[in-house]
């Protein structure tokens, strides 16, 4: 019914028509339709939070980038109304909104914890890693918004002018955020030809130089 309506359009009448139930019945387990969204959203949020971010035994830090980044496009592209769902709900909701800040956060930590270990002891600031972490993850939220929630009919355009789909998009990020927490480690692996051009863009050219 989320995937649907959204979360404005949806009715307790909706939901319980749905689960073949008596309206009443729906007051049994939740408060409203506020609640029961709250309940389905959360779920979501925790499908892909509970992500592995530990790399298998034949990955390196790329292959694990990619793996999660292909993940929450997937996500997205499956669950696109209750997405959007997402966001209306984060619009009219604080507790939600808070929730889903602190979910992200954790994410984050997650994220500059993994960094920080692969270089020595010292090398970084983890602060300074979390921050870079928060930018990289806006880059896919706001990826995922123009690619499947309110699709962006000038990017979409630009991936099918490309040959680019979801996992292409996904990887060609995945390069991104590879040059940027590790930078001068090889990206290895198959790639697209969009991603593949990113991995080896060239270094800038120096002033002056001949």
């Amino acid at each position: 019914m989320l995937e649907q309506k959204g979360y404005h359009a949806l009715r307790v009448a909706d939901v319980a028509e749905a689960a073949e139930v008596a309206e009443g019945s729906f007051y049994v387990y939740f408060r409203d339709k506020t609640e029961v969204t709250l309940a389905v959203l959360t779920s979501l949020l925790e499908d892909f939070f509970g992500v592995n971010l530990t790399s298998q035994s034949d990955e390196g830090p790329f292959d694990t980038i990619r793996r999660t980044n292909r993940r929450w496009f997937a996500i997205c592209r499956s669950n696109s109304g209750l997405m959007r769902c997402m966001l209306q709900v984060g619009d009219a909701d604080p507790e939600f909104a808070q929730m889903a800040q602190n979910s992200n956060r954790r994410w984050y930590e997650r994220i500059a914890a993994s960094v920080t270990r692969r270089y020595p002891e010292g090398a970084l600031s983890e602060p300074l890693v979390l921050l870079v972490a928060y930018m990289l993850g806006a880059i896919m939220d706001d990826l995922a918004r123009k690619l499947v929630v309110y699709p962006d009919e000038g990017l979409l355009s630009l991936l099918g002018q490309l040959g680019a789909n979801d996992v292409v998009a996904a990887d060609a990020a995945s390069v991104l955020w590879m040059r940027t927490l590790y930078p001068g480690v090889p990206i290895d692996g198959d790639l697209h030809a969009v991603a593949r051009a990113i991995a080896s863009w060239p270094s800038p050219v120096i002033a002056g130089a001949r």
